[in-house]
């Protein structure tokens, strides 16, 4: 039923969270390495941690979007 589809949702939900925010955890690790590191593109000598600028609050974004469907499924198996 109806009940059974929001758990199996919520499972998927949830999972897809974790990974989101695994990913979000260790891009940040990433960025602040880059940066302290100084590394750059090979040919226009370009700060890589700066791409990271849109990347963050994208995958920010995401873990939010999965944290609130997540929720949403589980409200939705209680009822």
């Amino acid at each position: 039923g109806a009940r059974v589809n929001h758990v199996l949702e919520a499972i998927g939900d949830l999972i897809y969270l974790l990974i989101a925010a695994l990913l979000l955890w260790r891009l940040c690790h990433g960025a602040a390495e880059m940066r302290q590191y100084g590394e750059q593109t090979m040919v226009l000598r370009l700060p890589i941690w700066t791409s990271f600028t849109v990347i963050l609050p994208a995958m920010a974004l995401l873990v939010a979007t999965c944290a609130a469907t997540f929720v949403g499924h589980i409200r939705g198996a209680r009822a």
